[in-house]
């Protein structure tokens, strides 16, 4: 199995970059690279520094748009544009990369190995693409690359990995949407070993007590249901893996994964989890973890000892071939490791560690010894986000002071436009608006997915479960209804034609020419959220 590498090149830390980059390419197994340098703005900015158009580069850069580019910057999205030059000079070429006139930089012996390590590869394929951010030309980028590797970068800066038809290891990068990325993962490539870089800081992962309450309160009952969907969404994805590894840098990650993977089937279940110098933090992760886990390990955190971390992550690998969930690994660990032999790879640099603003997680004495912990929301979580996307749509989202279950939109501006986004995101979040104006599908997608998280935030249920949680609440979000605003009203039959158009868009189908299949399709859907199909349908 070929190793496939892909290298994420930011701003700064070039000579960071570049050694992944040799790494990749110095494989013996290597045969396609490609490179992502971000939004169009970051592309510019980074090929002034590098002077791509000068450097050999039988390698391909991923491009997904970004930002307008800045006056005077060089547009990057001609499809199949290649980089072709000549590195004559290492000193000279060293001299670019390092931006400054030292004969003898640090990089010198970069571009040297730069050169020699492409003239050594003549099959590395490109395929510059403009994704536009649009989730469904992976398919394609990945089939246009045969076993090659996609890389791509969402809104929020994320970069996940797609790996190509034969590719044998995915690895996604994602910190906003972990579930998410294992659901691409495992759709779209089936690999045979799943990677999930960096799970969500930014959202809070609960766990149910070890001994839960006599009498459930409603925070028990919260806890319980998202530790259920977790666990629920773990065991789909991980279906079919004999053998599954996890890593976590925090207790709450490792501790939800652990129980989560406990429910699934999977044979034999290895935990990697951090060795800090807090004791307590230590005792806490083991007792939360060794119950579901077959094996515990302890990996080293601190930067000086990356070496030994990535020996042992990398030797597991090596010895089990199991999958593997990390959380929160450090920029040089996976590109390092297309260095080591036997091992396909596909790189993934998120730039550099950032802290953990969670990093003294506090561990109740009451509770200790039940396994109970809780990531906390950062300060931008994903209704923050989701708030300043909706007001860049005109769209301005808010959780009502008597319900913060019930999310509300309000129009700033009475217009058309704006009430049609509107409509779009309140059907996204299972609303039907109390005055529906004509049904539209929006575009933005990154804004639906935000709004999803924010549901999930806010504790709604996913959809379409939300139809059965939102009749609960009865005439009482109906009744702070007003021009200009929609919420939560699923329980009123009126609203029914409005339901069934929101599943007709939710499905992809048009009412006007259903097919016989399609038509069943509606009408196991309609079934399985319990709304009644009006006459005709």
């Amino acid at each position: 199995m070929s190793a496939i590498g892909g290298v994420v090149i930011e701003d700064g830390d070039l000579e960071d970059h570049l050694e992944a980059f040799l790494a990749a390419l110095e494989h013996p197994n290597t045969e396609r690279i490609g490179i992502h340098t971000g939004t169009n703005h970051q592309h510019a900015s980074t090929r002034e520094q590098l002077e791509l158009e000068g450097l050999e580069a039988r390698w391909a850069i991923v491009h997904v748009a970004g930002p307008a580019p800045e006056p005077g910057d060089q547009p990057v999205q001609d499809a199949g544009r290649r980089l072709v030059a000549t590195i004559e000079d290492s000193a000279a070429a060293s001299t670019l990369l390092a931006g400054e006139e030292d004969p003898e930089p640090p990089t010198d012996r970069l571009a040297r190995r730069l050169a020699d390590a492409l003239a050594d590869h003549e099959e590395i394929g490109s395929a510059l693409q403009d994704l536009s951010g649009e989730l469904d030309h992976v398919s394609a980028l990945a089939a246009a690359t045969a076993d090659g590797v996609a890389i791509m970068r969402d809104a929020q800066g994320a970069v996940p990995l797609y790996a190509g038809r034969q590719a044998s290891f995915a690895a996604f990068a994602t910190s906003k949407r972990p579930l998410w990325a294992l659901d691409m993962a495992t759709q779209r490539i089936k690999p045979d070993t799943l990677v999930l870089l960096q799970p969500s800081r930014s959202q809070t992962i609960h766990l149910p007590r070890r001994a839960p309450n006599p009498v459930p309160d409603d925070e028990d009952r919260r806890t319980q249901a998202h530790a259920d969907a977790f666990t629920a969404a773990v065991r789909r994805r991980v279906e079919g893996l004999d053998r599954v590894g996890f890593m976590a840098t925090h207790p709450a990650t490792a501790a939800a994964m652990a129980c989560a993977l406990a429910e699934t089937p999977t044979d034999q279940v290895a935990a990697y989890v951090p060795d800090r110098a807090n004791r307590k933090l230590n005792e806490a992760v083991d007792r939360s973890v060794a119950p579901h886990a077959d094996e515990v390990h302890h990996v080293a955190l601190e930067p000086w000892a990356l070496e030994d971390r990535l020996r042992d992550l990398m030797g597991a690998l090596e010895a089990r071939n199991q999958g593997l969930v990390a959380d929160a690994i450090p920029p040089y660990l996976l590109s390092r490791a297309a260095a080591l032999d036997d091992i396909s790879v596909l790189l993934a640099d998120r730039g550099p560690t950032e802290p953990h603003a969670h990093e003294a997680l506090e561990v109740s004495e009451d509770r200790s010894t039940e396994g109970s912990h809780e990531l906390p929301l950062g300060a931008e979580g994903p209704l923050e986000r989701a708030r300043k996307l909706a007001r860049d749509a005109g769209v301005t989202l808010r959780a009502p002071r008597a319900d913060p279950d019930v999310v509300a939109f309000e129009s700033p501006e009475p217009e058309r436009s704006r009430t049609d986004r509107l409509t779009a995101l309140a059907r996204h979040l299972g609303a039907d608006p109390v005055e529906a104006p004509p049904v539209v599908e929006t575009e933005n997608r990154d804004l639906q997915e935000l709004l999803a998280d924010a549901a999930e935030t806010l504790d709604l249920p996913d959809i379409p479960d939300a139809y059965d949680a939102a009749a609960s609440l009865g005439q009482g979000a109906q009744g702070a209804a007003a021009p200009g605003r929609a919420v939560v009203a699923m329980d009123d039959p009126q609203h029914v034609d409005l339901r069934l158009q929101w599943a007709l868009d939710h499905l992809g189908l048009d009412a006007g020419a259903l097919s016989p299949e399609e038509h069943q399709r509606l009408d196991r859907y309609l079934e399985d959220v319990q709304l009644p199909a009006p006459a005709g349908t």
